[in-house]
């Protein structure tokens, strides 16, 4: 596959608390908080430190490594997680 041509995904928060199980936004930071994909570790340091940015941005330990994995065909794709999301190609 073509990298140019890789989906980028904007998601946003969804603001009921009933359905934070279930967030996407949500459920990437936990993610990102587990595996020391950003500096703080814990939720209320991400939320505070991402709201007294002036950008309101979570910053990434490792922004050039993907965040999620890629489906083909119904079937998982191997990453070479030293290559940069905006480069990889897709395997061999």
């Amino acid at each position: 596959s073509d990298p140019l041509n890789n989906r980028y995904v904007e998601l946003n928060e969804l603001e009921s608390t009933e359905l934070n199980v279930c967030c996407p936004v949500k459920l990437i930071l936990i993610w990102a908080l587990r595996i020391g994909a950003v500096a703080e570790t814990s939720w209320d340091d991400l939320v505070a430190n991402a709201r007294l940015r002036p950008s309101k941005r979570v910053v990434w330990t490792r922004p050039e490594l993907p965040l999620l994995c890629s489906m083909k065909k119904g079937k998982g794709q191997v990453f070479d997680y030293a290559t940069p999301a905006s480069q990889w190609s897709g395997p061999g």
